[in-house]
């Protein structure tokens, strides 16, 4: 579960971006997910299988995360409280992040959904020029930029930027290895290659590489 890694969501996006808002794990990854009529799809555990079920619902609390994602079993939170594991002044901390969201956006006062205002603030102007500039500002420029590559035709980049030998020397670098690989068998694999019928477009989202935090580099 890298959801869980304290140095991630404590130290870099709670401590050093000053987040508070409300962090939520990956999607089942302690429990799995049963789909009616369907299959079940494992845990997606990443680097923790060794742990017990309630040792692994420890670490993300600890990490400071607010929901475990996809879970459905009350008693993950609750038994790690009563045990001692998390103290009862955590959860309070993940429940007022949670309950302040919902106060915000007045769930709370008046739950239900006014279509008319709906309609008149999806797609507003006002969040989609915000949406533009945050996707602008995320972007890096390289035209210009001194880059060091690997894994990729140099002449290729040298279309965009300045391709330099060693990396001390680049203002920017762009490395492109193969990611370790363990060949898993199972429900998500029937999605591969699958092709929208309305644009004809081709899709690979069910082919995402997997892998065991244990795996050395090859």
């Amino acid at each position: 579960m890298t959801t869980s890694a304290a140095d991630v969501i404590t130290g870099l996006l709670r401590g050093r971006y000053g987040f508070d808002g409300v962090d939520c794990t990956g999607f089942n990854a302690i429990t799995g997910n049963h789909i009616p009529g369907s299959t079940t799809l494992p845990p997606r555990l990443g680097g923790v299988e060794e742990l017990s079920v309630a040792e692994q619902a420890v670490l993300p609390l600890d990490a400071r995360a607010d929901r475990l994602g996809g879970e459905t079993d009350l008693e993950l939170v609750l038994d790690a409280a009563r045990s001692g594991a998390v103290s009862e002044a955590r959860v309070d901390e993940s429940a007022r992040r949670i309950l302040r969201d919902k106060f915000r956006l007045g769930l709370c006062d008046d739950p239900d959904v006014n279509p008319d205002a709906a309609t008149e603030r999806v797609g507003a102007p006002a969040p989609v020029e915000l949406g533009r500039r945050v996707q602008q500002r995320s972007l890096i420029h390289l035209a210009g930029q001194r880059l060091y590559t690997e894994g990729i035709d140099p002449a290729v980049a040298a279309r965009y930027s300045t391709v330099v030998e060693r990396a001390e020397d680049a203002a920017a670098a762009i490395v492109r290895s193969a990611a370790p690989y363990e060949k898993r068998e199972g429900f998500m694999k029937q999605f591969r290659g699958v092709t929208c019928q309305r644009t004809q477009e081709h899709s690979d989202f069910g082919s995402a590489h997997s892998d065991r935090l244990s795996t050395r580099p090859r």
